[in-house]
């Protein structure tokens, strides 16, 4: 189990509890060999990192939470029959979020230029 996918599944259970989470996304730019000069999303619960995704041309913010949604929901996913696609866009990822009961009230700070979604459960 990878680092990012036992913070999913902590991010999991604080929800589970009924924790009030706050979901937004970083973003950086590869300084790694091979990767440099690439564009790097971070997918965050409460500061917390559950998934990244590098590279660009695509909605790294659905695909980022969709591996989220992925490490943390998988046999939920499963039970209901829900195939989840990366590549469906954040609006998208956000209702599979609310299919599988989980509440996002999106949010968008101007001063910052942020969106950002308080989650809960």
């Amino acid at each position: 189990m990878t680092a990012n996918q036992k913070r999913a599944m902590e991010v999991k259970e604080l929800l589970e509890g009924g924790a009030k989470l706050t979901l937004t996304w970083t973003w950086n730019i590869s300084k790694a060999y091979g990767y440099e000069g690439q564009n790097i999303c971070n997918c965050m619960f409460n500061e917390r990192k559950v998934a990244q995704a590098i590279g660009g041309n695509y909605d790294m913010l659905g695909a980022t939470l969709a591996e989220f949604i992925d490490y943390a929901y998988h046999d939920e996913l499963d039970a209901c029959g829900i195939i989840l696609h990366k590549n469906n866009g954040i609006d998208a990822i956000v209702c599979v979020l609310n299919d599988l009961g989980i509440h996002t009230n999106y949010s968008y700070n101007v001063r910052r230029n942020e969106r950002y979604y308080e989650v809960t459960r």
